[in-house]
């Protein structure tokens, strides 16, 4: 083999060569890349706009908007809805869902009327999307069953399971899973082991999982009802949560729990940079 020849190898091989590297580099960028989605449903008085920092919108839709004032909530009113839809929502809008009335945990219910919710969910869910095929919808905390004690605990985890499991046929007909990972305790050992086993049980359903988290403590928690959580432990939740899941939702009351806009409040401090970090990391 002549030397024109060889040097016209070397050549092509070093173009391989570098054709290799380069898709490498692409590939390995790909998979760095993470998809991951903050959306806004806090309601803080004198709140600014926050679309500027990256939130996108998620429309909660609550009780009061599917029943007409002071009537029955045990039976829905489809036609309410769909005259309310009308109005109200806008094509292509994510909706979440909020009813939380109907039993639907076999734990302590019997499996008869946790059949009946299920139908009831059912034909909510349907209800919207007949009207609104453009939009994408889920249900706030109901599949997984919110549970603190079961995972932290360890005890009663296969009946809770169970429980989980049984509500997946709800979970066929939405697009997304919302989980409620809200703070009921000062122990973030505790709630990394509460928010991961609520997640996991989540994401059996095949579904991209949302979960909502509040900067304040839970109101059930009488010594530090609407506390805000101190910076390192919201920094935590938000350094689990983009790990763990698609997005998450952060959200606070409206109502006798609303609290005023602090632009000086460390978790919201916390919540500015790690936006900001996370939109810069690629």
């Amino acid at each position: 083999m002549n030397k024109k020849v060889l040097f016209s190898l070397e050549i092509k091989l070093l173009w391989l060569l570098k054709i290799v590297f380069i898709l490498t580099l692409l590939t390995l960028k790909a998979e760095k890349v993470k998809s991951f989605t903050f959306y806004n449903e806090m309601r803080f008085q004198n709140q600014p706009d926050l679309s500027v920092y990256g939130f996108k919108e998620i429309r909660v839709v609550y009780v009061n908007e599917m029943w007409p004032p002071k009537s029955s909530k045990e039976e829905p009113d489809t036609d309410y809805i769909s005259k309310r839809i009308i109005d109200k929502y806008i094509a292509g809008e994510i909706l979440c869902i909020d009813i939380e009335h109907w039993p639907l945990d076999i734990r302590t219910n019997k499996d008869s009327e946790v059949n009946k919710s299920i139908n009831k969910y059912i034909k909510v869910i349907n209800t919207f999307k007949k009207n609104l095929t453009d939009s994408y919808f889920g249900v706030y905390s109901m599949f997984p069953i919110r549970d603190y004690r079961t995972p932290t605990t360890e005890k009663g985890v296969n009946e809770w399971r169970l429980a989980n499991k049984k509500l997946s046929i709800i979970s066929k007909n939405v697009d997304y899973i919302f989980p409620s990972l809200y703070t009921f305790y000062k122990d973030k050992e505790g709630w990394k082991k509460y928010a991961l086993e609520n997640i996991n049980e989540a994401k059996k359903y095949g579904k991209p999982v949302i979960p909502f988290i509040w900067p304040q403590y839970h109101p059930s928690n009488r010594l530090r009802k609407l506390d805000f959580i101190d910076a390192d432990f919201w920094k935590m939740q938000l350094d689990f949560i983009y790990e763990h899941a698609e997005g998450l939702v952060i959200w606070s009351p409206r109502g006798e729990f609303r609290s005023d806009w602090d632009e000086n409040a460390a978790w919201w401090k916390i919540t500015k940079e790690f936006l900001e970090d996370k939109k810069n990391e690629y």
